[in-house]
């Protein structure tokens, strides 16, 4: 198997419980929408600062493309929000940066459905906020991220595992604070 498919293996619990805990919000609501860029912002934001600390522009193709604080902050900004406070990120294995990204692609290709449930709104103000989620749909990032991954030495799959479980956490926890009327599946 590739390291692509072993880590979709070990982390299905996880896209699972990501899958359940964002789909509960309105997306086609200002208050809805709003709470999910609330929560996407806790945890991307410092999450992508941490990765930038373990210098993940080096070390994983097309960092510059990937990263989504820019486009996330743009739609905060137009809809008069403000940044919501960080999560706590933990310490991500240089190793494991792998797996930290994997969980962000699969989120990038999870925002796909989201942007046609934003679209479908009444609202013209989320249609303007759509940046997070209409980021580089067009470059074919998914899969020259896991050309990369699966070129990857195997000795860091442990690694990789753990900070993909880690990061989905954080994401978890962010959909529970933000929107907290939902019950969330723990892991």
């Amino acid at each position: 198997m590739t390291t692509r498919i072993d880590l979709k293996l070990a982390t299905a619990d996880r896209h699972e419980a990501l899958d359940q805990a964002f789909s509960g919000f309105a997306l086609t609501t200002l208050p809805g929408y709003s709470a999910f860029l609330n929560a996407h912002a806790a945890a991307l934001l410092p999450l992508e600062a941490r990765l930038e600390a373990a210098d993940v522009q080096r070390k994983v193709p097309d960092w510059a493309a990937r990263s989504r604080k820019a486009a996330l902050l743009r739609d905060l900004a137009h809809l008069g929000l403000a940044v919501p406070g960080a999560l706590d990120i933990p310490a991500i294995d240089p190793d494991g940066l792998g797996g930290a990204v994997y969980i962000l692609e699969i989120l990038r290709q999870n925002a796909r459905s989201q942007l046609r449930h934003v679209e479908a709104a009444t609202d013209p103000r989320l249609h303007a906020a759509t940046h997070y989620l209409a980021d580089h749909q067009d470059m074919p990032l998914w899969n020259s991220y896991t050309t990369w991954l699966d070129q990857q030495d195997a000795a860091r799959f442990p690694a990789m595992l753990t900070a993909a479980r880690q990061v989905a956490d954080v994401f978890l926890l962010a959909a529970q604070r933000h929107h907290p009327e939902r019950s969330l599946v723990t892991l």
